[in-house]
Parts: structure tokens; sequence; C-alpha cells
């Protein structure tokens, strides 16, 4: 599974240029911020969710995020995230509910004293009901990041998750939307004090666009 984790990563970072402008930029802009505060992963989040499915389809939501540091470069990672579809079918309008989440172990590593690269392997559950379909999926998902203080307040998070999820492919259409391909997201905080923050982030895969804004509570 590792082997074929590394590979798929390999392949596709060619296919990630959009990345590389913010990776820079957070790499050129950490150096000179003489005051910022770093990241850590002690923190509990809340979050709104409004997503985009297909181009067509609305569903909105909310996820809850919490992390702990077990050491100084290892820590947990946990979040449950729940979405509500609405789409019309036979002419008649009908919901989905689509309810993730994962629990997964991290590894952080200081590039200087206000960026960090970070890599997760989280397993990941999948469960989703329209009219009386239902599905249970499993899966797993492994994250590579970066986190940067680019101001004193304003930090920013750059990663590319790659996704594995087994899903009933009897409902194919729900299967997609309940997530079976790879995402690219940043996020960007602003500490308003030493132990909260808001933030607006943004996240997309085939045919999933997520926009998300947040507070997030640092202990």
């Amino acid at each position: 599974m590792l082997k074929r984790l590394l590979k798929t990563i390999a392949i596709a970072q060619p296919s990630l240029p959009c990345l590389k402008t913010p990776v820079l930029l957070l790499l050129l802009t950490a150096s000179y911020s003489s005051s910022a505060q770093k990241p850590n992963w002690h923190f509990f989040e809340a979050q709104y969710l409004d997503a985009t499915i297909d181009e067509r389809l609305d569903a909105d939501g909310y996820a809850v995020t919490g992390a702990y540091a077990l050491f100084s470069d290892v820590f947990i990672i946990a979040q449950y995230e729940a979405l509500e579809v609405e789409y019309k079918l036979d002419d008649s309008f009908s919901n989905a509910d689509i309810n993730r989440y994962f629990i997964g172990l991290g590894y952080n590593y200081e590039f200087n004293e206000f960026t960090e690269f970070y890599a997760i392997l989280a397993l990941k559950n999948i469960d989703y009901q329209s009219r009386g379909n239902k599905a249970d999926n499993d899966g797993y998902a492994a994250t590579l990041g970066l986190r940067s203080f680019v101001a004193e307040k304003i930090e920013l998070n750059i990663y590319y998750t790659y996704l594995d999820i087994d899903y009933d492919k009897s409902l194919d259409y729900w299967g997609a939307i309940a997530e079976d391909s790879n995402e690219t997201g940043i996020t960007g905080l602003y500490h308003i004090s030493k132990n909260v923050s808001l933030g607006l982030g943004f996240k997309e895969s085939e045919g999933y666009e997520q926009t998300s804004v947040s507070i997030k509570y640092h202990f």
C-alpha cells in the first residue's frame, strides 16, 4: 500500500502547478516574519461549509476538527463533517445527507522558525443516504502540507491529499460526491489573539469545490 501511495503522489506532482507559486511565496515571506507565531498542533476548529458538486448541485454543512501533539513532531488529528445536498430528480426536489470523518497520525518538520512541512496518514469513513439508499464506505487519506506564518498574525496552510475510498459502485453518482479523488486546498488564518483565529479556506477535487469559514481555538 505504501509503495502505491508514494508512486501516486510522485505522478500527481507535475499536475499541481497551481500550488507552486503559493509554496514559493510562503517560503520567501516567512524569512521576513520577525515577530510571528509558530504553527502548532493543539487546536479545536469549527467550520461552516459551502460546496458545489459537478457545477450544478449545491451543498452546505459544517465540520469540526481537533488535533493534539503527542510529541514535538508527532500529532493526532480527527475530523467530522456533515453535508446536505439538494438535487432535482423526476421533477421533484430531494436531499442527500453525506457524513465524512477521519482519524489520523501526523508528522511535522520545521523548515524554519515560522514554517513547517507536515504529513498525515488517516483512516477515513464516508456514509451517505438519499431516497432510502444508504452506503457506508471506508478507505484512507494521505496528506502533504505546508504551514507558515507569512506575517505576525496571518498563517497560510497549503495541502494536497491522496484519497483511496472503496465505495459502492452501484451508487456511483453519490460515491463520486462522497469523494474518491485527490484534493488540493489552501486555508488562511487571521490570529485575533494568541488562542483564537478566524479562517477562510478553499479546496477542490474532481467535480467538487468547497469554501469554508472557520473559527479556531489554539491551546
